[in-house]
């Protein structure tokens, strides 16, 4: 991609996303929350985009323009009859762009950026000789947040291995809505376990009981999900009808994901509807990041050591969807000291192993790059 081509206006919520919620591929009707405003006809193209959100070499934005193209290719017409000949190497890719679309949008960026910020904060107002005061006033972290989601997300993708996809069907009245920050998760599995329940996040990759929801259209939503904890309808079949109920909790996902805007086709989704989800999004609110901090540790050499926990917490929603039926006897495996129950040990083993590598490339493009000398190996 050259300096002309690459695009000033970069979309973090791709298009040919949006225009599945559009009447007719250029329009699209919102609610912004901030204000409460309805928009019945706001231009497409002016939706979810940020100037050089990725950068302006052109890299990212390439990469994604090639990963969506082979999305809208494995998808097609999102036809039911289509939707069941997806092939196992396509259903790899779906986890992939699911799983990158859930941390490429600027909500994703803010996230990691107040979890950097908290945490660094955390630690520094233990020295003494730090001004609260001043520590308020500043804020602590990388200049572009959604590079270090992005690199994480690289390091994870080991872990997307086991995962299944199905296509959630309905040609009810009502229809799915999307908003601005629209892969969901809910692991109903963990919020349902007589011990795991009570653990505040739970929608770490890695964790058994994953499940990710991404709206298509008003009429179809793809699911990532493990396979080890839930069955989705028919194992003969790629899709699964879902009734009126389930669309309406998979839309109460994606207002408590939205950062600034939810989409919807006003021919499925009255604005009444819409209205009760912003209820909802006020009622499960919780807070974006939460710390916890271990006891004082008296160490043989005469420091202390403490461990400070930070999490982001997922919604507690109470209910499940119907159309999925939860294994109870899914296997659990425990990561060490954390009491988080992951799906398979070899998988982390890997992702460990390939971060590994990652790291290791990472610092050798800082290396080669220009400026990045002595004083930058010794910040």
């Amino acid at each position: 991609m050259t300096g002309a081509e690459i695009p000033k206006r970069q979309h973090y919520v791709p298009r040919l996303i949006l225009r599945g919620f559009s009447p007719d591929g250029r329009r699209i009707s919102l609610r912004v929350l901030a204000s409460g405003q309805f928009v019945p006809s706001a231009s497409l193209n002016e939706q979810c985009y940020e100037n050089y959100f990725y950068g302006a070499d052109g890299g990212l934005e390439g990469a994604f323009g090639k990963m969506e193209e082979a999305f809208k290719s494995a998808v097609g017409d999102l036809s039911p009859g289509h939707l069941e000949r997806i092939t196992v190497e396509e259903r790899h890719l779906l986890c992939l762009f699911v799983h990158y679309q859930r941390v490429r949008t600027v909500a994703a960026a803010d996230e990691t950026a107040d979890f950097v910020d908290g945490l660094a904060k955390r630690i520094l107002a233990k020295d003494p000789s730090v001004n609260a005061e001043m520590l308020a006033r500043v804020k602590i972290g990388p200049e572009k947040p959604q590079y270090e989601t992005l690199f994480h997300a690289a390091e994870a993708e080991p872990l997307l291995l086991d995962l299944d996809v199905k296509f959630l069907v309905s040609d009810k009245k009502l229809g799915f809505v999307l908003s601005d920050n629209p892969v969901a998760g809910f692991n109903q599995w963990m919020e349902h376990h007589p011990v795991f329940r009570g653990v505040g996040a739970n929608d770490g990759v890695a964790l058994r009981g994953l499940q990710w929801f991404l709206p298509l259209s008003p009429n179809v939503c793809v699911a990532v999900f493990d396979p080890g904890a839930y069955d989705y309808g028919s194992p003969r079949r790629r899709t699964c009808s879902v009734g009126m109920r389930d669309i309406r909790l998979l839309n109460t996902l994606q207002a408590l994901r939205a950062r600034e805007c939810i989409y919807f086709d006003p021919r499925r989704t009255a604005e009444e509807e819409i209205f009760k989800l912003c209820h909802d999004r006020h009622n499960y609110a919780v807070p974006s990041v939460r710390f916890n901090e271990s006891e004082i540790r008296e160490l043989p050499d005469g420091n202390r050591s403490q461990l400070i926990f930070a999490t982001l917490p997922s919604p507690q929603l109470g209910t499940q969807l119907g159309c999925v039926r939860v294994k109870k006897d899914a296997r659990v495996h425990r990561s060490g000291r954390v009491p988080f129950p992951v799906r398979s040990p070899d998988l982390v083993d890997l992702m460990e192993r390939w971060s590994g590598v990652l790291k290791k490339m990472k610092g050798q493009e800082k290396a080669r790059t220009p400026g990045n000398g002595s004083d930058e190996s010794g910040r």
